[in-house]
């Protein structure tokens, strides 16, 4: 069961999940009819897709020191298994988008996600590093299909806004994986950033798209989506706590703990989408 576990990288699925809660409550009232099903669509696609791109870069995870020992690198699970249980996955997953919104554009959507990271993300990856851009797209669709599903107009204003969150948070995300892991990255043929900028330079990348990160999550405080003063000041007083803990943790002489910034990173987020999700939900 871990190495099923293993192949559909649940930990990052779950999260995908809730991203796709998070657009879907800020987009209009939760009903269990609607939003569940939408939600538990986006976990099967993502885990779907997660499984796939498992079974496109067995090579590639069998090279890295990282990622040797997952279940298809190592034979625990054949390349048959994962590849029927993905489409079992993604297919349930494109119905799940269908039942929360019954409209053909979530399921078009969802699609699109697909097909941005296994197909362009996943294909670009061992050749340039512009495949951080997709795999950004991608990263940010399931907010915005939550989003969608719920009713909330797809061509608004908050709904890019939304998406750029998550394309802003995305790429330090990529960052901090790549700099957790420098050594196995400088190995590996597959092309990377850590190969074009010194480590100096890119602690300096990170920095600025983080700014970029807290900056837009500012103004996305501002948006009216009928959010507490409360709930506004918490992530004004955050963004500081946050930001000047980062900056303390990225000395210039000395190497910080990459994957240390990599987990609070991750938890912020869903601090961030908690605090939102249950401003809208209890007290709006």
């Amino acid at each position: 069961m871990v190495d099923w576990l293993h192949l559909i990288k649940l930990p990052v699925c779950l999260l995908v999940a809730f991203s796709t809660l998070f657009g879907s409550v800020l987009a209009g009232p939760v009903t269990l009819s609607g939003t569940m099903p939408t939600v538990l669509g986006m976990l099967l696609l993502a885990c779907g897709s997660a499984a796939l791109n498992s079974l496109q870069e067995i090579q590639l995870d069998a090279s890295m020191a990282r990622t040797k020992d997952r279940p298809l690198p190592q034979g625990r699970i054949s390349g048959c298994q994962a590849g029927v249980l993905a489409l079992l996955l993604i297919a349930a997953g494109l119905w799940g988008l269908y039942l929360g919104s019954h409209v053909l554009r979530t399921v078009g959507l969802g699609l699109v996600a697909v097909v941005l990271y296994n197909l362009v993300y996943t294909t670009l990856k061992t050749r340039t590093v512009a495949a951080i851009i997709p795999g950004a797209l991608s990263g940010a669709l399931p907010p915005y299909i939550g989003w969608s599903a719920a009713g909330g107009d797809p061509l608004s204003g908050t709904a890019f806004l939304l998406c750029g969150l998550f394309v802003l948070w995305q790429v330090p995300h990529s960052l901090l994986i790549v700099l957790s892991h420098k050594d196995d990255y400088l190995r590996n043929d597959m092309p990377s950033l850590i190969k074009l900028f010194p480590e100096s330079s890119l602690k300096r990348i990170l920095m600025i798209w983080t700014g970029a990160f807290f900056t837009v999550l500012l103004f996305f405080t501002g948006v009216p989506m009928g959010l507490t003063d409360g709930v506004r000041a918490i992530v004004w007083i955050s963004v500081f706590v946050v930001f000047i803990s980062i900056c303390l943790q990225m000395p210039r002489k000395r190497r910080p703990d990459y994957q240390v910034l990599f987990i609070q990173q991750n938890l912020y987020l869903f601090f961030i989408m908690v605090i939102f999700i249950s401003d809208k939900v209890f007290f709006c």
